[in-house]
């Protein structure tokens, strides 16, 4: 399994571009070792080179733990769903700060979901059938704002003088019939709750995730913290979200080190490096010891190039907690310095 997309500033806003990317497959270059780079022609070597080059560009995704939970959260919230529904539908929220890849994630989850519900019912290439629908939240946007972009994602054409019901009404209609299972509303911090614009355009979103048969995946920064989940409106959404909070990665107890050793290891993986050693010790433990000498021997502040603080070590027991200086390596002699 590939996951862990580097964040992108692309977002498939229409059913072409997210057909584009539900077809798109990044082919891993032949891992050719130096002497076999060297002995191809130039011409080959160039051609070998730049399908290293895209495919090391290419959003690459890891199976971290994040996603992870994410994809076992959305499997079972899915189910949940399926049945007959006599109340609210439950939801999933990812929640992070910036450059997580938190759309990432959320796309890497839309494209898992639609390959399985096209190979459940053979619709692998039904035009017809849209298992899930990627729509971005506009910034500062009003009731009837939110349901032209889900509208305008789909293409349809909106009335200047339609209301925001019949707005919805159509789009609920529209997915109803194109058998829609999964809805991706990403950047919903826009959606400011506190704000009479933004309560309302929440209240319609809320009223429109009651009316459409699919798991809606909420995705944004600080989430718990934004005005989405603020004010009585936030809050009713909050109690039917799964919460799903994305960390950046840490080396600072074993666990996060073993973890995080994985993760290189399947960068290494990955990556077709012809001059490479892989496994344990190699890129990971590298970057270990140069983030440990830096901890142990932290630059003075404002201080330049080859110069460090002098460090310091706890004072012993009953010594006021005083530090105490480490002891100062001897003065080597000069070489022909005089006797006696």
């Amino acid at each position: 399994m590939r996951t862990e997309m580097t964040e992108t500033a692309w977002t498939p806003d229409s059913l072409t571009s997210w057909r584009t990317f539900m077809a798109h497959e990044v082919l891993r270059p032949q891992v050719l070792s130096l002497r076999e780079r060297d002995a191809l022609n130039p011409l080959e070597r160039e051609q070998y080179d730049d399908e290293r080059i895209a495919f090391v560009n290419a959003p690459i995704v890891l199976p971290t733990p994040d996603l992870n939970r994410l994809i076992r959260e959305a499997r079972i919230v899915t189910a949940l769903n399926r049945g007959p529904q006599f109340t609210a539908r439950q939801s999933l929220a990812i929640s992070g700060s910036q450059t997580l890849g938190k759309s990432t994630a959320a796309m890497y989850l839309g494209r898992t979901h639609e390959q399985r519900e096209r190979a459940k019912h053979a619709r692998e290439d039904d035009a017809d059938f849209l298992p899930v629908l990627y729509v971005s939240t506009p910034p500062q946007t009003s009731p009837k704002g939110l349901m032209s972009r889900f509208a305008a994602t789909l293409g349809m054409p909106v009335p200047p003088r339609e209301t925001t019901d019949r707005i919805m009404e159509r789009v609920v209609e529209t997915l109803r019939d194109l058998g829609t299972s999964m809805v991706i509303l990403d950047e919903v911090q826009h959606l400011r709750t506190r704000a009479q614009a933004g309560m309302e355009a929440a209240s319609a979103l809320k009223s429109f995730s009651e009316r459409v048969p699919a798991t809606f995946l909420y995705v944004g920064v600080d989430l718990p913290n934004s005005d989405f989940l603020g004010g009585a409106m936030g809050a009713q959404m909050q109690g039917r979200a799964t919460m799903i909070q994305m960390q950046p990665h840490s080396i600072g107890s074993a666990a996060h080190r073993a973890e995080w050793d994985k993760v290189v290891a399947l960068f290494e993986r990955e990556f077709p490096l012809a001059q490479h050693s892989h496994g344990r010790g190699s890129m990971a433990s590298r970057g270990h010891g140069r983030r440990h000498r830096l901890a142990a021997h932290p630059p003075a502040q404002g201080a330049g190039r080859g110069h460090h603080r002098r460090a310091r070590a706890p004072g012993p027991k009953g010594a006021g907690g005083d530090p105490a200086r480490l002891p100062r390596r001897p003065r080597p002699r000069k070489q022909g310095a005089r006797q006696g």
